[in-house]
């Protein structure tokens, strides 16, 4: 048994949304980063249900490389240093594309993080495609994850030419600047040139009052747990436990007796 009376040798999906849920309330638990791949699961029927039944490639690009606004970088020569948005979609027609950020915590907003999501958003799908290219070719010591990031966007049909010439080049072992030349046949294919500019979207426990979201829409727990809640996966054991849990996660982490919480 473990401290707190559970059977820890048969742990199951609704331990691990109790352990969530008891754990977010302790002091410096990243528990935003914890959650998001629950978020991530759902967030194609998410975006299908917000944007007119508008079908979603199942896809999600997590830490999405966005390059720094030239005023923000530093003064290193590469000019690559980037910001990431936490998630990337895009419809499987190919014609709409979206950046999303997740914040379990309304007081954590972040008024410069708004602005950049919204310049972002003014941003063509080609040139964000062509920046993750160039970061890709600037970022030695990350250079196979990259690779890995180019591949899962030349599966959602971005780029083209990561082929067996850059993946030789890259795994097991990088074989230095080779892959940069490797690099130079990797290109934003022409669906993505077509793609409308990315739409922002927050993910909140509520939905803000506040008028600095104002250019973003905004998704509250609530809503995306009434999503899930009538969606394909209602009946399935993740989804019924992370509805549960979504409609507890609107409360602020901190704010409750610990002795009520389960």
């Amino acid at each position: 048994m473990s401290g707190d009376g559970k059977n820890s040798e048969s742990p199951t999906i609704e331990r691990v949304f109790e352990l969530l849920d008891k754990w977010r309330h302790l002091p410096t638990y990243q528990f935003e980063r914890r959650a998001d791949m629950f978020f991530a699961l759902f967030l194609p029927d998410i975006l299908k249900n917000h944007f007119k039944h508008l079908e979603i490639n199942p896809m999600i690009v997590p830490e999405f490389p966005i390059r720094k606004l030239p005023e923000l970088q530093s003064k290193k020569p590469d000019g690559y240093e980037s910001n990431r948005v936490d998630y990337f979609a895009y419809s499987s027609k190919g014609a709409h594309s979206f950046i999303i950020e997740l914040k379990t915590d309304m007081s954590s907003k972040d008024k410069n993080q708004i602005k950049r999501l919204e310049k972002t958003a003014k941003t063509d799908i080609e040139s964000l495609i062509s920046d993750v290219i160039d970061i890709s070719k600037s970022k030695s010591a990350d250079r196979q994850k990259y690779v890995h990031l180019l591949w899962h966007l030349q599966e959602l049909g971005l780029v083209s030419g990561v082929d067996e010439g850059v993946y030789s080049r890259a795994f097991p072992k990088v074989k230095s600047y080779i892959v940069k030349n490797g690099l130079e046949n990797v290109k934003v294919t022409n669906a993505a040139k077509r793609c409308s500019k990315p739409k922002p979207i927050y993910v909140l426990p509520k939905l803000p009052k506040s008028c600095i979201y104002e250019n973003v829409h905004c998704i509250s727990f609530e809503t995306f747990a009434g999503i899930v809640e009538n969606g394909e996966s209602k009946d399935s054991a993740i989804g019924k436990s992370f509805v549960k849990y979504l409609r507890k996660w609107k409360v602020r982490a901190g704010t409750l007796d610990p002795r009520t919480l389960h």
